[in-house]
C-alpha cells in the first residue's frame, strides 16, 4: 500500500509539472483583463496598475484579451501547481524515510508475532493470507478429461490451464474453483479467484468454454446475471472470457485481461 501511495504521488507531481508554463507570455504587456456584462453583452477592457476600469479591447482586438485571459489563468493555476508540488516534493521525501505501518508486524519476533493480531499487513503477509484460506475443493468425476497446469495443478479444460499458467506466471496469486455464495443463485464455484496485490481486491474470474452451445450459454447467462445481481460487475470484480469451438481462447486474450484487472 505504501508502495502505491508513492505512485500516486509520484505520478501526479509528474502530471503536475507538465501543466507549468513559464515564459510563454513574455510579449503580452503587464495588465489583466476586466470583463463586465452589459444588456447581456460581455465587455473586455486591458486594466493597468491603479486603472480601475480599463481600456475598452474592441472586437477586432478579441484575440489580446484572449491572451490577457489567458495569461491570468495560467498564472493563477501555476502558483496552485507550484503550492501543490511542494505539498507532494514534502510529503514523498517524508514517505521515503518514515517506516510503513503494516511493515512493523513483519520486523517482530516469531512469539511476538504469534500474540500480535496485525491491523495491516505488508503485501507478503496479504498475499499468504489469501493462498491460506481454507475450502473444499470441487473435485473430479473418473471420466474428466485430465488437464494440467504447469505447476501441476488439475484443472477443467485446456483454456483454464492456460489462465492458471498465465497467473502463476506473472505471479498473480489465485485459488482455484474455491466457493461463491450468490444471493438468489445458490454456491458457485468461479473459475479463478485472483488477486490484484496493489488494489488488494479479489476479483472472479470466469471462462465461458462452450459458449456456442445454447444449453451451456443459458446456464450460464443465469449465472452471469446473479453476479450482476449480488453487485459483481464485470469490469468491476468479475472478469469473463470466452470461447467458441472456432474461436478458440488465445494467450493476447489471457494477458489483455490480467493487465488490465489484475496488475
Amino acid at each position: 500500500m505504501r508502495k502505491e501511495l508513492v505512485d500516486v504521488l509520484t505520478a501526479r507531481k509528474f502530471e503536475l509539472e507538465s501543466w507549468i508554463r513559464k515564459n510563454r507570455w513574455r510579449n503580452v504587456p503587464e495588465g489583466h483583463l476586466r470583463v463586465s456584462v452589459d444588456r447581456g453583452q460581455e465587455r473586455y477592457y486591458y486594466r493597468q496598475e491603479g486603472d480601475l476600469l480599463g481600456k475598452y479591447i474592441s472586437a477586432e482586438q478579441r484575440d489580446f484579451a484572449a491572451k490577457l485571459a489567458q495569461r491570468d489563468y495560467e498564472a493563477r493555476t501555476n502558483k496552485l501547481v507550484e503550492e501543490e508540488l511542494q505539498c507532494i516534493n514534502r510529503c514523498l521525501q517524508k514517505l521515503r524515510h518514515l517506516e510503513a505501518p503494516e511493515d512493523v508486524f513483519a520486523r517482530l519476533s516469531k512469539g511476538r508475532r504469534s500474540l500480535v493480531k496485525p491491523i495491516a499487513l505488508t503485501d507478503e503477509l496479504y498475499i499468504k493470507q489469501f493462498l491460506e484460506k481454507r475450502f473444499e475443493p470441487m473435485g473430479f468425476e473418473d471420466t474428466d478429461p485430465e488437464h494440467y497446469t504447469g505447476r501441476g495443478e488439475r484443472v477443467r479444460s485446456k483454456s483454464e490451464a492456460l489462465i492458471a499458467d498465465y497467473l502463476a506466471r506473472e505471479g498473480i496469486p489465485y485459488r482455484y474453483e474455491d466457493q461463491l455464495y450468490l444471493e438468489g443463485y445458490g454456491p458457485v464455484r468461479p473459475d479463478f479467484t485472483a488477486l490484484n496485490v496493489r488494489l488488494r481486491k479479489e476479483y472472479f474470474w470466469e471462462h465461458l468454454g462452450m459458449i456456442d452451445k445454447p444449453e451451456y450459454l443459458a446456464k450460464n447467462l443465469r449465472k452471469l446475471n446473479a453476479y450482476v445481481l449480488n453487485k459483481i460487475v464485470p469490469g468491476d470484480r468479475l472478469i469473463i472470457t470466452y470461447e467458441t469451438e472456432q474461436q478458440p481462447l488465445n494467450l493476447k486474450m489471457i494477458s489483455l485481461m490480467g493487465e488490465t484487472f489484475l496488475k
